[in-house]
């Protein structure tokens, strides 16, 4: 099995393969459970400019940003180069990681649990 770490968009989720088949339901599902989400401390120079302007104009703002490195394989990329995120249970897995939990424990204060 290979994993791939990038920060921003990995590659196989840019790169579509059109000759490549679909993967089956339980590669699917094998796949989700081995996706993590590592924070990366730092956020770039666009989302610090973001968060200033949100506290000039939102005087009462919360915004949290933190940037995450995918550690994917080769079915998630599939399904990811396709925009089809949710059929690969993309969002219940970064929403569940405990890389989310680590990197903005402030989402889960008083939280037994799930967002």
């Amino acid at each position: 099995m290979e994993f791939h770490r990038s920060v921003g968009v990995a590659d196989s989720w840019k790169d579509i393969d059109w000759d490549a088949r679909r993967p089956s339901l339980q590669e699917a599902i094998d796949s989700a459970r081995r996706l993590r989400f590592v924070y990366q401390p730092h956020i770039g120079d666009a989302c610090q400019v973001l968060l200033a302007r949100l506290h000039e104009t939102h005087v009462n703002c919360g915004a949290l940003t933190a940037t995450f490195a995918v550690q994917d394989d080769a079915t998630s990329g599939w399904f990811a180069s396709r925009n089809r995120f949710d059929e690969l249970g993309l969002f219940d897995a970064f929403l569940g990681s405990p890389g989310l939990r680590d990197a903005l424990p402030q989402l889960f204060e008083g939280d037994s649990g799930g967002l």
